[in-house]
């Protein structure tokens, strides 16, 4: 069994002054660059959310269409049925799922985005 090493002392010298840093900085930057710098990650967050529902909207669309086309093919299989059942309900999931995401991050920045 190989087991870890503990982390060697350049490790925690690092750790530490990085710590010390962020509350250096912390206590010198004024609020006003507080607020920019929280702006622009706002910007950042919503401009990723804005892309990745986007693309995921558009798979679970062509999702379902392609069990859809899948399902009216099925004339008499009945597993080739379920299966396109199963993904377009997995893809309707997808979507809620998209959903939510999007209100849990609005909810996070407290602010929807624009």
């Amino acid at each position: 069994m190989h087991s870890s090493n503990p982390p060697s002392g350049r490790a925690w010298i690092l750790a530490l002054s990085f710590l010390f840093l962020v509350v250096v900085l912390s206590q010198t930057v004024s609020a006003d660059a507080w607020q920019n710098i929280k702006d622009k990650m706002s910007t950042i967050v919503c401009g990723f959310k804005k892309i990745f529902a986007t693309v995921a909207t558009g798979v679970a669309a062509f999702t379902m269409v392609i069990a859809g086309i899948q399902w009216v093919s099925s004339e008499a299989d009945p597993g080739a049925r379920k299966k396109a059942k199963t993904t377009m309900i997995h893809a309707m999931l997808g979507l809620i799922i998209i959903s939510i995401a999007n209100d849990i991050v609005n909810l996070i920045l407290k602010s929807p985005c624009p």
